[in-house]
């Protein structure tokens, strides 16, 4: 069948000169005229401002996520850098784009067209080496007559032609077929699963209101601010009396300039205004239902394009959650599935896949995020490098092991600590070092947690009292808390010490726990010599700063020590 013979049978009979066809009129860069008297096209729909916010929130949204090539493995999964696909998807598709313009592109096609391609170029060893964007309008997606493959048929266009201002061109330059294996294909809703309809032709109605509310508020401000007026004179005007007035009218009274001037009216003349302000014809409720309307076309919520959010109250971690559920997470499960079809080699694709990362979305407040990193780290899930990493901080040595929840020791010290050593008495007086080992963390994590408070109050209460020149008053103040502080002390260390003791089967009876009173006495000794200094506070600060984990360590060490090491006699 030649050319202009399948123009012949794609003719409407009905159609002609003043009524073209549609595809023709399509084809030739006129579009289709709406009911509202307005022509939509792919070409000029992202004119409408409202389609154009919904298309470039969606394409943009999806052009931010980086898309990351993976390796699994046995349990779990970690990137794989060294994979050619790893740069190419996640920084440069092709020498002139970067993956945010790449992705970008091709979503903006997808949502206007209903399809999205791009060429797959592959080296000579058979690996990927770039993907290029083609217009939507230059493929179609074509079946072979005897063997019917699915194949593309890609319209490529003349050397030095500028491929946009094209937007519906004749066939023209070398027709190619490409196999789907060289051709990325992303489709929207379509009948068969294969060809996506025209997001654009589907709201053509729609997008056709939304130019003709435009286009009406233009004329209507152009025109000046008044619905429309009657002059009536007493007598009859002639021709260029009639000619007079409404240049008059024109010329000094008509535009949004103009609007409020005075009307002056000469021979008795009589004007009437006729017709509805906007507002009492609900032109403003027309105008928001008509962007609402759009918005839900494309699935975006009206409040990210400046509307006001008539639904529910909800967080923004929230919306943002449902903005990546329902609109964006069917884009990327789409691109997902048609990358690592097309992209990775059978053999590849039980090894790595790639996918988006969609962190940046569902990021949380700063609060809520230290909320639940404090959850998953006392959980045990997670530890303390792997929270420094999502917050995009170098990891710490000593923060690579999970904790688990009883007294928030190291895991690896689980089993020690937990199973009661399955030893006699006599051994372990030979071995006292084993239970010491087995407490050491314990004993050392309770007496932290008792520093970090004395340290607070402490510095809370100098700041009060010695910065305020006030030195009796803060002595005053240690000798109530320090009178106190023991018995502090022996509540935070009366369980694992008597734990200790049970395990090397010490009566409770024979428990001296001395380490209240010294601590006590320590901390108040200490306290007291600094406040002899020249600058009281800034000495008390300074002693508070050397109460570190060494102090911590060897209060530690000499309370497990009494406790199990047996006196000399």
């Amino acid at each position: 069948m030649s050319f202009f013979s399948g123009l012949a049978e794609l003719r409407d009979p009905d159609a002609g000169l003043t009524n073209p066809s549609h595809w023709l009129n399509r084809w030739f860069g006129g579009g289709v005229t709406t009911k509202a008297g307005t022509v939509v096209t792919e070409a000029n729909a992202l004119k409408l401002w409202a389609a154009y916010a919904c298309v470039n929130l969606l394409a943009r949204t999806l052009g931010q996520l980086p898309c990351v090539t993976y390796e699994r493995l046995d349990r779990g999964r970690r990137r794989a850098p060294d994979h050619q696909n790893f740069e190419i998807l996640k920084l440069r598709p092709n020498p002139e784009m970067s993956a945010f313009s790449f992705f970008r592109c091709v979503t903006s096609h997808l949502e206007t067209w209903g399809n999205a391609y791009a060429l797959i170029d592959f080296d000579l060893r058979g690996r990927l080496s770039a993907l290029w964007p083609i217009s939507p309008h230059r493929v179609k997606p074509y079946r072979l007559p005897n063997s019917k493959a699915l194949v593309y048929r890609l319209t490529l266009p003349q050397g030095g032609e500028d491929v946009d201002q094209l937007p519906f061109p004749l066939p023209q330059g070398d027709v190619e077929m490409v196999p789907p294996e060289k051709m990325l294909h992303i489709s929207g809703l379509g009948y068969d699963g294969i060809v996506g309809h025209s997001r654009i032709e589907m709201a053509r109605e729609l997008l056709g209101k939304g130019f003709a509310l435009e286009e009406f508020t233009s004329t209507f401000f152009s025109q000046g601010t008044h619905a429309g007026l009657v002059i009536s004179h007493p007598d009859e005007l002639g021709a260029e009396g009639r000619a007079s007035l409404e240049k008059s009218l024109s010329t000094d009274y008509a535009g949004l300039g103009k609007s409020h001037k005075i009307l002056l009216l000469e021979e008795a003349m009589k004007v009437e205004k006729v017709g509805f302000p906007p507002d009492q014809a609900q032109f403003i409720q027309t105008q928001e239902l008509t962007l609402r309307q759009i918005c839900g076309f494309w699935s975006v919520p009206p409040y990210m394009l400046g509307l006001q959010d008539k639904e529910p109250k909800a967080s923004t971690e929230q919306k943002g959650l449902d903005f990546l559920t329902y609109t964006v997470g069917a884009l990327l499960i789409a691109w997902e599935q048609e990358l690592n079809w097309k992209l990775f080699t059978p053999a590849e694709r039980k090894r790595y896949y790639s996918e988006f990362l969609v962190d940046s979305l569902l990021r949380a407040t700063i609060k809520d995020r230290f909320e639940a990193y404090k959850t998953a780290r006392y959980a045990g899930f997670m530890d303390g490098n792997e929270i420094r990493e999502r917050e995009n901080l170098n990891p710490k040595d000593g923060l690579d092991e999970a904790w688990i929840p009883t007294n928030m020791y190291p895991a690896s010290l689980a089993e020690t600590i937990l199973l009661k050593p399955d030893t006699t008495k006599a051994e372990r007086d030979d071995d006292p070092s084993g239970l010491r080992a087995q407490y050491l963390p314990l004993l050392e994590e309770r007496l932290s947690d008792l520093l970090r408070r004395e340290v607070a109050d402490v510095k809370r209460a100098a700041r009060k009292m010695i910065d305020g020149q006030n030195i009796e008053a803060f002595e005053g103040w240690m000798d109530d808390y320090y009178t106190g502080h023991h018995a502090r002390v022996d509540r935070h260390l009366l369980a694992t010490i008597t734990s200790a003791a049970a395990a090397a089967d010490i009566d409770e009876t024979e428990i001296d726990l001395d380490t209240a009173t010294a601590w006590s006495s320590d901390s108040r000794s200490r306290l007291d010599a600094a406040l002899l200094g020249e600058d009281p506070y800034r000495s008390v600060v300074r002693e508070l700063e050397t109460w570190d984990a060494t102090r911590v360590h060897s209060t530690a060490l000499d309370e497990l020590n009494n406790l199990l090491i047996p006196p000399e006699e």
